[in-house]
């Protein structure tokens, strides 16, 4: 039911969220998706999402509540990716009822299975923690043609108290070239 979708998509955080949301990218043009910059020409809509400070958490849920005024356009699905449904889930799943799939940092892979879900049985769905950390696809950049970041690892070994990187990215880990 996806495949026809256009999908439009929001990328807030750091530049490690921009490469995960490039990939993203990569994931839907391999599997034939269309997007569009063009918000309210979405029928689904990721917004993939930073928790690192508060003031980013409440970006991100407010972003969130905007795009669910498009809802009432094109609109069928929100997808609400990254830091925030990774750390906060439990907090997150219930009062954030405008999102309908919530995936975590890992969980990219599973996207198509999280949309077959939501919309077979209607039905919001909650896919964080369900993936692995093998998302290696190609992936479309969003930056000048000059420069793109890469991001040659992830997570932390630290756990600095004032730190939420280690509990949102886990352990530190390296990726192969």
């Amino acid at each position: 039911m996806w495949k026809t979708k256009r999908f439009g998509i929001i990328s807030l955080g750091c530049d490690k969220n921009r490469v995960d949301t490039e990939k993203l990218i990569g994931l839907l043009k391999a599997n034939g998706c269309a997007l569009t910059d063009e918000l309210s020409k979405a029928q689904i809509l990721i917004v993939n999402t930073c928790a690192f400070l508060q003031s980013a958490r409440e970006e991100a849920i407010n972003t969130v509540l905007e795009c669910a005024d498009y809802k009432n356009g094109e609109l069928e699905k929100i997808i609400v990716t990254g830091c925030l449904p990774e750390k906060f889930i439990d907090e997150l799943f219930a009062p954030l009822s405008e999102a309908d799939i919530f995936l975590g940092i890992n969980d990219y892979e599973k996207i198509f299975e999280a949309l077959d879900k939501a919309y077979e049985c209607n039905e919001r769905v909650n896919f964080v923690k369900q993936g692995n950390d093998r998302y290696l696809h190609d992936r479309v950049l969003t930056t000048d043609e000059h420069f793109a970041y890469l991001k040659i690892a992830d997570g932390c070994f630290n756990h600095c108290t004032y730190c939420l990187i280690p509990k949102i990215r886990g352990k530190y880990r390296s990726y192969p070239m």
